[in-house]
């Protein structure tokens, strides 16, 4: 899924130089990352963060007469 972020610092997208106050379409991820490291911020608003997946053991029962 795509989503609009406004450049805050210079970057490197698709091997395209990208200026700050620029506003381009990425990879949820890649925004993810961009903002994360401060290169930039979300221009629409921010994706929920994912939901953990259930661990496979805390799915197990406990053994019973152990």
């Amino acid at each position: 899924m795509e989503k609009k972020i406004k450049i805050t610092s210079a970057v490197a997208i698709a091997g395209d130089i990208v200026r700050p106050g620029a506003t381009v379409d990425v990879e949820e991820g890649i925004g993810r990352n961009l903002v994360a490291r401060g290169k930039a911020e979300w221009a629409e608003p921010a994706p929920a963060p994912a939901e953990p997946k259930a661990s496979p053991k805390a799915a197990k029962k406990p053994v019973e007469g152990a």
